[in-house]
This record gives structure tokens, sequence and C-alpha cells, in this order.
């Protein structure tokens, strides 16, 4: 079953009112349009793997070009991720992939500053309110640049 949402607004809406673990239990970790979002972090000097436990672990890093979002809720920033992008792909008047792009990162970086002992949920909402935010702000400095 695939779900299309209308706005960014539904996107959070269904977020809040799902069960989102159960939801995103088949869900595969995302690995693309500059983004790996998973739970193991390998560490290439000392050859090893190691799997993100707790919200607290969580981090974010930058290698060869790509963002790497290192946490224990994998599989929903993944399901996330997807969902944003075909929205991007299908919406590009309502969100422009530069926002969602950067403000994907961004959101997942701030939030795991603020509240290291985050749930699933509160990141997600989180990442999309700054979008909503970074969109927003976009469509504004388009607006003012046509006047």
């Amino acid at each position: 079953m695939r779900i299309e949402f209308e706005s960014l607004k539904e996107i959070k809406e269904f977020v809040l009112m799902v069960d989102i673990y159960h939801l995103c239990v088949k869900q595969e970790e995302w690995g693309g349009l500059g983004y790996i979002i998973t739970d193991k972090y390998f560490d290439s000097e000392s050859k090893t793997e190691e799997r993100i436990a707790e919200p607290r672990e969580s981090r974010i890093i930058k290698r060869n070009g790509d963002w790497i979002i290192l946490t224990p809720y994998s599989r929903q920033l993944s399901w996330l991720f997807a969902i944003l992008s075909r929205f991007v792909e299908y919406n590009t008047e309502k969100l422009d992939a530069g926002s969602f792009l950067d403000g994907f990162h961004i959101g997942c970086e701030g939030y795991y500053i603020i509240n290291p002992d985050h749930s699933a949920k509160e990141l997600m909402i989180f990442i999309i309110d700054g979008i909503q935010r970074l969109t927003d702000a976009s469509f504004r400095g388009a607006e003012s640049k046509e006047q």
C-alpha cells in the first residue's frame, strides 16, 4: 500500500496518529540522494562495526559527500525520508528539493543536540517542522524577488 500526501501538514498528522514503530517494522534502511540512514557505524580505522543502541548515541557524519545519519530509529527515519523524497517529486510547488535535503540533516543534528533522549516521533516531527520553516522562508524569498 502506498500512501500519498498533499502537504507536509498531512505527513506530520499521519506520523502523530499512527504507531510509527509498527508501520516501519519492515522498512529498509535508506541509501541514496546523498543520504545513508542506518543504525550501524563502521569505523574504518579499527575495522569494527557497532550498532547504535540508544538515542543519545545518535549522530551525523559527513563522509565522501554523503550525510550518514546514525540512529536507533533508522527504519522510521528511512520511511520519512522515502515519503518526503516522493512528496518532493510530485509536489515541487509545495516543497523544493534543496529545502528537503538540507533540512533533513539539519533537523536531525539539531534535535540530537537539543534532546539527546528523544523518541522517533519527536525527531520526525522536528524534522518535518524544520523543513516546513525552510520551505516557507525559501518561498517568501522567491516572492520578494519577484516584486
